[in-house]
């Protein structure tokens, strides 16, 4: 065997990565039809960024067929990209297998096979468009034009755990607003009341679409980071906790019934000697099956709570949110072109 590290400029012409490995793909669901996802999904600008030292994996100098040698040729040149993508992208850990016809690794591809087990998460938004404290806060846009719901629905869809989003609402023009990927479910309007507990809302979801975690989240959390759902999951995937829940550091001064809640006033200590509190953002819920179906809740009994910062812990209510998410989405994407 000799390496044969990938050469962009020696035989596969002008953008080689795109051609090839879209090739690659088609080749594999033409012949194999084992993998589950359409190639053309991939991220191919990130693709595309492979250099040739990218993999020092070993390709094959004589194989029985052009169509084997350049898939071969081709994955084994980009192995961890290709893993990467595909379990990015499935949620699922991989590994990808070259088996020849006399049982050695001869670089022809044989199957993508998964490692984890089969655990479904789903993920879902509720959302109503008749809001009472801010109307249409939910499809509201920035003065960017993006509207607000696009944020975490984009977030959610770059989950590599999550299997599916689902936005749960009554009215069907919700649907214009959606990005490509997340999927739309009708709700009763009977769920559209301002009495209308969330709970009840979610109980009603999980009549509906069965999942062995539910993640649910609100359009009002804009800045929600996928790594912090990702803790959230991987905590219930743990087997050490039943549920998961976004949450604030808080260390104030804290007042009720017109007395001082957590300090004396003859002894003020500095704010980081405080207890430390925690606070519900509302940002996220992570929650096994049982734990809604059975018990009617978004926390069990087990919770893993999930610090996050101010920005991610950003909720929209009133219009006042709304002008302060937008002022942090204009600074993010200045910071953004700064980079």
């Amino acid at each position: 065997m000799k390496d044969c590290r990938y050469d962009s400029n020696e035989e596969f012409g002008l953008d080689p990565l795109y051609n090839d490995i879209m090739y690659v793909f088609e080749e594999i669901q033409k012949y194999q039809n084992r993998i589950n996802i359409n190639p053309r999904h991939l991220l191919i600008s990130d693709m595309m960024k492979i250099s040739e030292n990218a993999s020092g994996n070993n390709c094959w100098s004589s194989m029985e067929n052009s169509t084997h040698q350049r898939i071969g040729k081709i994955i084994a040149n980009n192995y961890e990209k290709i893993r990467e993508e595909y379990e990015r992208k499935t949620g699922k850990k991989t590994e990808i297998t070259f088996r020849g016809s006399d049982g050695n690794n001869n670089g022809i591809y044989e199957e993508i096979t998964h490692k984890a087990d089969d655990i479904k998460i789903v993920a879902v938004v509720p959302m109503k468009l008749n809001n009472t404290r801010l109307p249409q806060k939910n499809t509201r846009s920035f003065k960017n034009g993006k509207p607000l719901c696009c944020y975490i629905l984009s977030t959610l869809l770059k989950c590599r755990s999550i299997d599916e989003v689902y936005v749960y609402c009554s009215n069907e023009q919700i649907c214009n607003y959606l990005p490509k990927g997340v999927r739309y479910l009708k709700r009763s309007e009977k769920l559209d009341q301002d009495t209308t507990k969330m709970n009840e809302i979610l109980i009603a979801f999980a009549e509906e679409i069965n999942a062995d975690i539910y993640v649910m989240t609100h359009a009002t959390a804009p800045f929600v980071e996928p790594e912090s759902f990702e803790k959230g999951i991987e905590a219930i995937k743990s087997g050490q906790y039943d549920s998961a829940f976004a949450v604030k550091k808080m260390q104030d001064f804290i007042w009720k019934n017109n007395k001082p809640f957590n300090y004396d006033l003859n002894q003020i200590p500095r704010t980081q000697d405080l207890e430390t509190l925690y606070v519900e953002t509302s940002g996220f819920y992570v929650y096994k099956n049982e734990i809604i179906t059975k018990s009617g809740r978004r926390i069990g009994e087990n919770p893993c709570l999930i610090e996050v910062g101010e920005v991610e812990s950003c909720d929209i209510d009133e219009y006042e949110d709304f002008m302060i998410a937008d002022a942090i989405q204009f600074y993010k994407q200045m910071g953004e072109k700064d980079e």
